[in-house]
């Protein structure tokens, strides 16, 4: 259905482009935030997380490819391991609008989940926003479970 391919470093670039501004807007929709704000704090929390970029340690990047004939990139796919902790988190997870519900997300975390028993990974966290039904569905039966919530009130 999918495989994952390792991003090169131009990949990379356009892909942090993309996922920076990506982030923005979900910080937009659930903090009720500027756009302008969410994408300064968007690229801020970028920096702090890939202090060195591409080479960044522990960190996994990937572009999502579709298993058809064309060979179709659909999307991209972001972790890092902290092997001391023996744990990872996902940091971003995207699929095309147009090969959402397909199965594809689905596919593309049992694959890193695969990756990650290999690593000897005990914990995989993440984060998803509110707002994102979808994303929660899935997590929900891929069998994750909520361990804290972040609440919010606008004053």
């Amino acid at each position: 259905m999918v495989r994952l391919e390792r991003m090169t470093p131009m990949e990379f670039n356009q892909f942090r482009q993309f996922s920076v501004e990506n982030y923005a807007k979900s910080l937009t929709r659930n903090l009720k935030v500027t756009y302008r704000a969410a994408l300064e704090m968007a690229r801020a929390e970028s920096e702090e997380a890939l202090p060195h970029g591409f080479y960044s340690e522990g960190h996994y990047f990937y572009t999502i490819v579709a298993s058809t004939s064309e060979a179709e990139k659909v999307g991209y796919v972001w972790y890092v391991i902290n092997h001391k902790r023996h744990s990872a988190f996902l940091y971003d997870l995207y699929i095309d609008a147009e090969h959402r519900g397909k199965g594809m997300a689905k596919a593309v975390m049992q694959q890193v989940e695969q990756y990650l028993r290999k690593a000897k990974v005990k914990h995989f966290r993440l984060n998803v926003f509110a707002d994102n039904v979808q994303a929660r569905q899935l997590y929900d039966t891929l069998g994750f479970e909520p361990s804290n919530t972040i609440m919010q009130k606008q004053l």
